[in-house]
This record gives C-alpha cells, sequence and structure tokens, in this order.
C-alpha cells in the first residue's frame, strides 16, 4: 500500500468511527451536553462538518462545493451522516492526495502532521461526545466505547 492510500485508508477508518457513534447516540442522544454553555452532541457533530469545510478551504486547490451547516438548526442524524459522509470523503481525497507533498498548502507541516491533527481533532470531539451522553443518563455500550479504539 503507497503513502496516498495509507493516509485515505487511516481516514477512512476514522469516518467509520464516527458512523458508529453517530448511529449509537441515535436522535435521542443529540441533545446530550457534557457541560453547560457548551456545544451539545448534535452541534459538535455540525462542528466537525463544518471544520472539514474550513480544512478544505485552507489546503484544496479547488474545495468541493458542500453546504455549511448551521449549528443552531435541529439537524437530524440522517442530515448529519450525510454531510458528515461528503466532507469525509472530499478530506479522504485531500489526504490522498497531499501524501507525497513536503508542506501541506494552508496548514505549512508535513501531510502526517496534517492527517495527525485531523484524527486528534476528531477523536476529541468523540470523547466529549461519550461524556456527553453517559452525564445525560444515556450511557454508550461498552461495545461501541470499545470499537472507538479499533484501528
Amino acid at each position: 500500500m503507497n503513502k496516498a492510500e495509507q493516509f485515505h485508508a487511516a481516514w477512512l477508518q476514522n469516518l467509520a468511527l464516527n458512523r458508529q457513534l453517530l448511529k449509537a447516540v441515535g436522535e435521542d442522544g443529540l441533545g446530550a451536553l457534557y457541560a453547560p454553555r457548551t456545544r451539545n452532541v448534535r452541534r459538535t457533530f455540525v462542528h466537525m462538518h463544518n471544520a472539514r469545510l474550513g480544512w478544505l478551504g485552507a489546503a484544496a486547490d479547488t474545495p468541493p462545493q458542500l453546504a455549511r451547516l448551521k449549528s443552531r438548526e435541529a439537524h437530524t442524524v440522517a442530515e448529519l451522516h450525510l454531510a458528515l459522509e461528503a466532507s469525509g470523503l472530499a478530506v479522504a481525497d485531500l489526504l490522498a492526495g497531499m501524501a507525497g507533498k513536503q508542506l501541506v498548502p494552508g496548514f505549512e507541516r508535513h501531510p502526517v502532521m496534517v492527517l495527525s491533527f485531523m484524527v486528534a481533532h476528531e477523536a476529541h470531539h468523540r470523547g466529549q461526545i461519550v461524556v456527553a451522553m453517559r452525564l445525560a443518563g444515556k450511557p454508550l455500550a461498552r461495545e461501541v466505547i470499545l470499537g472507538l479504539w479499533d484501528w
């Protein structure tokens, strides 16, 4: 597997984890908070999508025409899934394309650092979502939590 394929595969695994988490949260968990005056789970997923669009805008020669989500809207699990899939696949293409570069434009870091940053950002938010669900009295199944480490 060449470097571009490795970057692509790593990011696709990250997407799979987000998909599993969104499904486990379900409609009932989207309003859960991990602390007062913070993003709820729905807004956290919206933020993840919109952050990806920012990365694409910074680093892609021609960013895909994907719509930002408004965080105050009550997006459903299905809507979030579609948005996250679209932005996630666009980032996968971006990562595969930058694998051979010395520095990634818009980031001024080498590609491994950019991939690491992107995965760390999303893993951070997955952790917030897990805590929010627990504090809302809707803890996720142990299999879901362990599955988030399925790399």
